[in-house]
């Protein structure tokens, strides 16, 4: 019991006690929002659906269906209901969700699969001849849909990054950066710390090799030069990239107690005798601060462009709307001009980047 009250009252918990009650509510709130909309696409195209699976009908239902098909650009609509229907637990998890150091409080699995149970045990309790279809319609909706929307949503939000769930060390390397990137680029060095091969280049002049970008537990290693001739600083830090945010945990203290000391003992081979000394674990702070901006999402990103650039952005955005809605109404002229403004704007961009 003292190990769960802990966790929940620590910094770094997902969610304190006060906000795991907001967080029921607002899951609850949103599925059942979400519940609604999908039993009334449901109640909508249900006759079309169940037509296609030759499900017996009622002469209502058949009705129904014939006006449906009936209906002038029954396609587009259609079509367009399915893009609501997938971008609205979107929205909702967008104005339920806040920061919480910049955490997503209401993940779109979430809402989608408490939407499901509550369609499942409520709203579908009646039978009709539609209910198997139902079904098994909605667990494909959820199965596909929802970590497809949890990737949309992190990719625009990013994920929380707090500096305190980041681990680092600093030790102080008699080498030069060259020399001691090649040593831990070797290829069984670098495959037991789980390193890539790409070095990147920082503003302040230091390299960077690090973990390949993904979920699960990551390091990274910063190679700046030191103060005096042929003294490298390098800088390790450790993290845990879960599905919504970045956590620390037993685990990951073990992982990177294992990478620091990993690191230190290639160092200390007789081999390569560099004997590394510790050095201020703040050398680190800017490598942390460069992994915090990784996580930061595509909004974040785009705010901060200059604003030419932003514009130029949006510009290609609209068009690639207005040439899909041309295509969509039949309207083919529209959909190539709006390519074309595409194409105009994306080759001006490309000449002012090479000027």
């Amino acid at each position: 019991m003292e190990e769960v009250r802990a966790f929940f009252e620590s910094d770094l918990a997902p969610h304190r006690l006060s906000e795991v009650g907001r967080l029921v509510v607002l899951i609850f709130f949103g599925g059942a929002l979400d519940a609604l909309v999908i039993k009334t696409f449901f109640n909508s195209y249900a006759p079309i659906i169940g037509s296609i699976y030759n499900v017996p009908n009622e002469t209502v239902a058949n009705a129904t269906a014939h006006a449906a098909l009936s209906t002038p650009n029954y396609g587009y609509t259609f079509l367009l209901s399915i893009i609501g229907l997938f971008f609205f637990p979107l929205l909702l998890s967008f104005l339920f969700g806040r920061r919480v150091t910049g955490r997503i409080i209401v993940p779109p699995t979430y809402v989608q699969r408490t939407a499901y149970a509550l369609l499942l045990f409520f709203v579908w309790s009646k039978f009709t001849p539609y209910d198997w279809v139902s079904i098994i319609w909605g667990l494909g909706y959820v199965g596909l849909s929802g970590p497809a929307q949890d990737r949309l949503m992190t990719t625009a939000l990013g994920k929380p990054a707090p500096r305190e769930a980041f681990l680092k060390l600093s030790l102080s390397v008699e080498t030069s950066v060259p020399n001691l990137i090649t040593i831990l680029r070797r290829r069984k060095y670098r495959q037991q710390m789980g390193l890539d091969t790409h070095v990147i280049t920082t503003d302040r002049g230091s390299s960077i090799l690090m973990s390949k970008r993904g979920k699960g537990l990551r390091t990274a290693l910063e190679f700046v030069e030191g103060q005096r001739e042929k003294q490298t600083l390098l800088n390790v830090v450790c993290f845990f990239v879960g599905n919504y945010e970045l956590t620390v945990s037993d685990a990951l203290r073990e992982y990177a107690r294992g990478q620091s000391a990993y690191a230190k003992a290639i160092l200390d081979s007789p081999e390569i005798a560099l004997h590394p000394m510790i050095a201020d674990e703040q050398n680190a702070d800017y490598l942390v601060d460069t992994m915090v901006d990784e996580m930061e999402g595509a909004f974040r990103k785009f705010a901060e462009l200059p604003l030419r650039r932003a514009i130029t952005i949006l510009a290609i955005a609209v068009m690639f709307v207005v040439s899909g809605a041309g295509f969509l109404a039949g309207r083919s002229e529209i959909g190539w001009g709006a390519l074309g403004i595409v194409a105009y704007i994306a080759y001006e961009e490309f000449r002012r980047s090479r000027e």
